[in-house]
């Protein structure tokens, strides 16, 4: 089974993990505003010396290529280009959004997910998935950011349906309210780097996987980069 390195820094939640196929070997995590460029790489080293693996032991490093923070989402893929340059392997850019929909399956049991994280200026990045018999969460439509009210709309289309996860769910108004047209609500959920592993070690045994300069970021929101004329 391939042994898979995951990093993420796209939100708050900071965290670092390695899995053999599908199970959890080792994994740090830690809620920081910011520095996550400085706790990145001795996350990694602390994770690897807790499984008793090096870099090269692994057969690729998966990274949460966002949507998240633009400065959040860099330094998960330039540490993991590093990484992955280093040490000779592929690598896994996986959807935090993907990520969060995992977990929720995987605490709760939620066969229809919607993910949301908090995109701030009053928006929320957002995707639905389904949990089903598949080894992993598949995505109904497309990742976006709307504003909360748009997220109300795709679940008056169907109450009951989904089950909303993710810190994204308690950060508006309009969705703290919305509880009689979800299955269940946990914003206390967040990326993790063990449900980013799991899924890179799927993608990597597919035959997935991209070579370190390939590898690209997943914003969602560019053109507040070009407006700004930096990142959020």
């Amino acid at each position: 089974m391939p042994l898979v390195l995951a990093l993420d820094s796209a939100t708050e939640a900071c965290s670092v993990a390695v899995v053999r196929g599908a199970e959890v070997l080792a994994s740090h995590g830690e809620m920081i505003g910011r520095g996550h460029a400085n706790r990145l790489l001795p996350m990694v080293e602390a994770v690897l010396a807790q499984a008793g693996l090096s870099l090269a032991d692994l057969g690729g490093i998966a990274f949460g290529r966002g949507p998240g923070s633009f400065t959040g989402v860099r330094v998960a893929l330039s540490v993991a280009q590093g990484l992955a340059y280093g040490a000779g392997v592929p690598l896994l850019p996986i959807s935090g959004l993907q990520a969060l929909a995992l977990r929720a399956h995987a605490r709760h049991g939620a066969a229809a997910v919607l993910a949301c994280l908090d995109a701030r200026m009053g928006e929320v990045y957002c995707a639905g998935y389904h949990c089903g018999q598949q080894a992993e969460p598949q995505l109904e439509g497309a990742e976006a950011v709307m504003a909360p009210a748009g997220v109300v709309e795709r679940l008056s289309a169907a109450p009951g349906r989904w089950f909303l996860a993710g810190p994204g769910a308690g950060a508006y108004t309009e969705l703290r309210e919305a509880a009689g047209l979800v299955s269940g609500s946990d914003p206390a959920l967040w990326p993790d780097a063990a449900d980013i592993a799991l899924l890179g070690a799927r993608m990597l045994q597919s035959g997935g996987g991209v070579e370190p300069e390939a590898a690209r970021p997943v914003y969602l929101r560019n053109e507040v980069a070009h407006r700004r004329g930096g990142p959020a």
